[in-house]
C-alpha cells in the first residue's frame, strides 16, 4: 500500500509503476502538517477542560482528571509551539493515514482522560482534607517529573533543529 523510508522508490519505469507512485503521492501530505495534530489537540483538550469546568468537580476522580488534562494541554500547546516556531521541516512527506491517525490520537486521548471513569477511586461526594493532601503529594511529585521530562523534550527538539 505504501513504502517508507529507504524502500521508497524515487523514480520508476514503467507506465503501471508511474500510474502507481502518482496515486501514492495522491495519499501523501507534508510533514508540515505535524502542527495541525497539535493545533487539534489542543482545540479539543480546551473543549473538554470547559466541559468538565461547567459540570463542576467534587470528587477526587475529577480532581485526578483535571490535573491529567491541564498536564495534556500544557503538552499539546508546548509541542504545538515547538512545530510552529522550533522545528525546521524539509519537503518530505507522510501517509495521509498516519496524518488521520494522528488526529484521532489527540481527540481520543482527551476524550479518554476527560470521561473515561477511574478505577482505583472510591466514590465519594465529600473529599476529606487528608485525601485531598495525599493526592496533592502525589500531584507534586507527577508535576515535577513532567516538568523535567518536558524541559529535556525542548531541549531535544532545540539540538534536533541544530542538526
Amino acid at each position: 500500500l505504501s513504502e517508507y523510508g529507504k524502500l521508497r522508490r524515487s523514480s520508476s519505469s514503467g507506465n503501471d509503476s508511474q500510474t502507481s507512485n502518482s496515486l501514492l503521492r495522491l495519499l501523501r501530505v507534508p510533514k508540515r502538517w505535524f502542527r495541525h495534530f497539535y493545533a487539534c489537540g489542543i482545540f479539543y483538550g480546551l473543549s473538554v477542560l470547559g466541559v468538565k469546568i461547567y459540570s463542576g468537580y467534587g470528587s477526587m476522580d475529577d480532581w485526578t482528571r483535571l490535573v491529567a488534562l491541564l498536564m495534556l494541554l500544557f503538552q499539546v500547546t508546548r509541542r504545538c509551539m515547538e512545530t510552529c516556531f522550533i522545528s525546521v521541516f524539509s519537503n518530505s512527506t507522510m501517509h495521509v493515514g498516519h496524518y488521520m491517525l494522528g488526529l484521532t490520537f489527540y481527540l481520543f486521548t482527551t476524550l479518554t482522560i476527560g470521561f473515561e471513569p477511574l478505577q482505583n477511586v472510591q466514590e465519594t461526594s465529600q473529599v476529606s482534607v487528608a485525601s485531598f493532601f495525599q493526592e496533592f503529594c502525589w500531584y507534586q511529585y507527577g508535576g515535577v517529573l513532567f516538568a523535567w521530562v518536558s524541559y529535556h523534550q525542548y531541549l531535544s527538539a532545540c539540538i534536533l533543529t541544530g542538526l
